[in-house]
């Protein structure tokens, strides 16, 4: 028997682990989820029910151990695989088959999710973990479901950060259902800097590789800022789409060819088309913070961008750039308290930030004729936002940026703020609604609408949220213009 809280994020791990090694070993396994409800009733029964199918039960002898199903790694002679990637989002899922052909490796995007993801994924994991999670598992599970993919020809490669966060278990949980659908000898990658899974086939050369990323995920960010802020000013329907598209493939040419470089004269282009194919006009703005994945990926939060703007908003979304680079200021931070070590690496942080800025502020100096875009946050700038709100030190989930994100929002006039996490996202809970006295008491002038994300979601309701949310946005904007 295992007794847990409700609503713990890591059990939804540890409860499967523990019912397979259980059911390996052919014993009963029985969970209970305690919470502060008073009626006990329920715990009772299942109690009861299980001293009595103890009872019942006759003694077995010599009964036969389950073998443990353990995934395959990823090894040398699995360099031939193609690696599924999972669809994360338009402005960035693009790039990444490109920058595993220049690792030396062959990956292609699975398509973006669809209706019938959260089935597949609900089927082959824990019902109760966080909702990117059921996600990704499901378009892996569909991806091998549909026939188009041999089991001894591809691979599966997921991001991983690490850290106090359930998302560290992504792994696992994706081996565990690849195993439970029979595909054990599929391996799984995890694309991370630090050793998180065995996998001695799968090597990139970051030193190497750095430079173009960085440029990539730039490039991609100051697109994401010209395309969101034009569609909803645009003299033409559909032409920032159109001007979305073109420089994307665009982009992907120069990454393809090694020339990275020219990225940012190519962004200077984009600015001055996006420039042209807009109304100037003053718009109300809701900024989105929140969770990584549902905070980019289009179908995890209901197409909210998209409805924003078909509103007659302009959406207001933090750089990906920014969730990356954090760990300039947290590693000097952890320092300072006294958790990490104060190495050389820790004391070579900051010049390593300004030369990264360095490239950073050179990119976005291309796009400075074009009104409406907000500049990547600095590390170092957006901790000193963040640290009146909540200790620096709170890493797990999304950290302090999303305090800093709420802050920086008031500074720039950006009221009305959209703050999404999947249910039962302790972390996010912790560092987005846990703060939310002190933010409104620091910013009174703040509206923040807080939504939990799952399959279960009701979008009636996630939508009439929404609808309060933009009145006050607007009703914001006709006072300032009157």
């Amino acid at each position: 028997m295992q007794i847990t809280s409700f609503g713990c994020g890591p059990d939804a791990y540890v409860v499967d682990e523990a019912m397979e090694v259980l059911q390996r070993a052919g014993k009963t396994a029985t969970v209970l989820k305690v919470d502060d409800v008073s009626n006990v009733g329920s715990l009772r029964l299942r109690i009861r029910s299980l001293v009595e199918s103890l009872r019942q039960r006759q003694q077995r002898v010599g009964a036969r151990q389950l073998e443990v199903r353990l995934q395959k790694p990823f090894g040398e002679e699995d360099r031939h695989r193609t690696i599924l990637m999972p669809w994360f989002g338009d402005a960035y899922s693009p790039y990444l088959p490109v920058l595993f052909k220049l690792g030396g490796y062959k990956a292609v995007n699975l398509p973006p999710s669809d209706a019938e993801t959260p089935g597949y994924g609900l089927r082959y994991s824990n019902n109760e973990i966080c909702y990117p999670a059921t996600l990704i598992v499901g378009d892996f599970m569909k991806a091998m479901a549909s026939g188009k993919y041999r089991p001894e020809d591809v691979a599966f490669g997921i991001t991983q950060t690490g850290g106090q966060c359930r998302a560290t278990n992504y792994m696992s949980l994706v081996k565990r259902a690849l195993a439970q659908a029979g595909y054990a000898d599929v391996p799984v990658i995890s694309v991370a800097t630090s050793e998180l899974n065995e996998q001695p086939g799968f090597e990139i050369a970051w030193g190497k590789m750095m430079k173009p990323i960085l440029r990539t995920m730039v490039y991609a960010d100051v697109l994401a800022v010209l395309y969101n802020t034009s569609r909803v000013r645009e003299k033409r329907k559909g032409h920032a789409l159109e001007l979305f598209h073109e420089y994307t493939e665009l982009g992907l040419e120069l990454l393809e060819a090694g020339r990275t470089k020219g990225m940012r004269a190519l962004l200077a282009r984009a600015a001055d088309d996006f420039r042209a194919a807009i109304h100037l006009k003053e718009l109300p703005r809701v900024g989105i913070v929140g969770e990584i994945f549902v905070k980019y990926n289009s179908f995890a939060n209901r197409g909210l961008v998209d409805w924003i703007c078909e509103h007659g908003m302009e959406p207001v979304v933090p750089a990906l750039a920014e969730f990356f680079l954090e760990g300039f200021a947290s590693r000097v931070v952890r320092a300072q308290d006294r958790i990490d070590r104060k190495g050389l690496g820790t004391m070579l942080t900051p010049a390593v930030e300004t030369y990264v800025f360095s490239i950073i502020r050179g990119m976005e100096k291309a796009v400075a004729s074009y009104p409406y875009y907000r500049p990547i946050g600095r590390p170092s700038h957006e901790a000193s936002l963040a640290r009146p709100i909540i200790n620096l030190n709170a890493q797990f989930g999304e950290g302090w940026l999303i305090p800093a994100a709420f802050a920086r929002f008031a500074q720039e006039g950006v009221n009305s703020v959209v703050c999404m996490q999947p249910f039962g996202c302790i972390a996010n809970h912790i560092i987005a609604k846990g703060v939310e006295k002190r933010v409104r008491d620091m910013y009174p002038e703040l509206n923040i609408l807080f939504l939990d994300l799952d399959s279960g979601v009701s979008d009636v309701n996630f939508f009439n949220r929404l609808h309060f949310l933009m009145e006050v946005a607007k009703s914001g904007v006709a006072e300032v213009a009157g």
